[in-house]
């Protein structure tokens, strides 16, 4: 997708990146503010629009994604959004506003990896609230407390951290003991849904710690040499 044939009317007011987004004063009032992020997730976390600017001047690659069926990504200029290139770049600012202009509502996933400042995502898939528990206390003593703890399906987590060297090979990992319950290390080129609603829920996702709106890549913590 080139930046050459994306018209944008003159009217339409410009995306814009960082703390300057183009969003209503009262939630570019609640950026930042730890008391409120539950406020801000509420806000923000439905709209491609509102978020996506904000987390791509953060350093995130997101693209926009439906939120039933298989999750595809979204129809944007009449083609469906060919995010693998996403985890190489960050998607340009014509682009963010032709997403926000055609698929404003959609959720927001990220494309893991190298532009994403280098990060992967342990996702804990276990509805067994006692075994998520232990798992994501054994991530955090072996790969650190990572602030970005995305809740989807409760107990179901996912951590974000970052590689120094190289990104983890991505793959899945069963429990012996829990079949039900599974493990997935999502590496570079790996989709993560970041925010809107959970395509089985119906709820919001929510970042009970750090927010990818209000907090860049570099907050995560980085996986040490093992």
């Amino acid at each position: 997708m080139s930046e050459n044939n994306i018209t944008t009317p003159s009217q339409e007011a410009p995306v814009t990146y960082g703390a300057g987004a183009n969003i209503t004063a009262l939630r570019e009032s609640l950026v930042g503010n730890s008391s409120d992020r539950e406020r801000v997730n509420l806000l923000y976390t439905s709209i491609f629009s509102d978020a996506a600017p904000l987390m791509v001047g953060r350093g995130w690659s997101v693209w926009p994604q439906e939120r039933h069926g298989r999750r595809m990504p979204s129809r944007v200029d009449g083609q469906v959004v060919r995010w693998g290139e996403y985890a190489d770049r960050l998607p340009t600012e014509a682009e963010v506003r032709l997403f926000c202009r055609e698929a404003g509502n959609a959720n927001v996933a990220l494309a893991l990896g190298f532009a994403s400042g280098r990060t992967f995502a342990i996702d804990i898939d276990c509805m067994d609230e006692q075994v998520s528990a232990r798992v994501q206390a054994i991530a955090f003593s072996v790969l650190g407390q990572t602030p970005f703890v995305r809740i989807g399906r409760a107990p179901k987590a996912a951590l974000i951290y970052r590689w120094s060297d190289r990104s983890p090979r991505s793959r899945s990992v069963k429990f012996r003991d829990h079949e039900e319950c599974a493990l997935e290390i999502l590496g570079h080129g790996k989709p993560l849904t970041m925010h809107g609603l959970h395509h089985v829920t119906g709820r919001y996702f929510m970042w009970p710690e750090a927010n990818p709106m209000t907090s860049g890549p570099e907050a995560a913590s980085l996986r040490p040499e093992l």
